[in-house]
């Protein structure tokens, strides 16, 4: 079995565009089983635009 390489995993865009939402809709899943309904849909969108500024400062810094 292979190891998962986070260094990597954790500098890929792509994983951050995926894991965000995941960890959103667990929250919601999460909430509603005791009753609480909530909205993330601005929180989410929001959370996407830091992660592509982030990754577009990188790329021009030549980190990424």
């Amino acid at each position: 079995m292979k190891k998962i390489n986070w260094l990597v995993r954790i500098k890929n865009k792509a994983f951050w565009v995926a894991f965000i939402p995941a960890v959103l809709l667990l929250i919601q899943v999460i909430a509603s089983v005791f009753g609480i309904q909530i909205d993330l849909g601005d929180l989410g969108n929001k959370l996407l635009e830091v992660v592509n500024a982030v990754f577009s400062i990188l790329v021009i810094l030549g980190v990424v």
